[in-house]
């Protein structure tokens, strides 16, 4: 089954790339350009992600809060976080499982990160 991943990349021409990246790896990528977006499509329940992978800077919020927020909707899905800064921030997440991958980077460098995080054992509850 392949991974359905959320990218939110504000920089078309990055967002272009990371996600052809992911595509050519067998990954679903869906894209979105803003943390409000994110937020839309997950709460409109088109997309149940597997993984997020988040710009730390995004024009309406930052990646580590647009995390926090994904992921109380999609506990079991963890975060990469990508950017040409050096580390996601100050604020500790204690509550998301998350990794970070500095900017630029190459496929094999980001589908690893990838095959980490989802290979990590985290999975929802299986219904009776």
């Amino acid at each position: 089954m392949t991974a359905n991943l959320l990218l939110v990349e504000d920089d078309p021409g990055v967002a272009e790339v990371i996600s052809q990246m992911l595509q050519d790896a067998g990954y679903g990528c869906e894209l979105v350009p803003t943390g409000s977006a994110a937020l839309a499509l997950l709460e409109s329940r088109v997309l149940q992600p597997d993984l997020f992978v988040i710009d730390v800077r995004l024009p309406d919020i930052s990646g580590p809060k647009l995390a926090r927020q994904l992921t109380q909707a999609r506990p079991y899905a963890p975060v990469l976080f990508v950017s040409a800064y050096p580390e996601p921030g100050d604020e500790p997440m204690p509550d998301v499982h998350w990794a970070f991958l500095p900017k630029p980077f190459t496929s094999d460098q980001l589908c690893e990160a990838v095959r980490q995080l989802l290979s990590a054992g985290l999975t929802p509850p299986q219904p009776c």
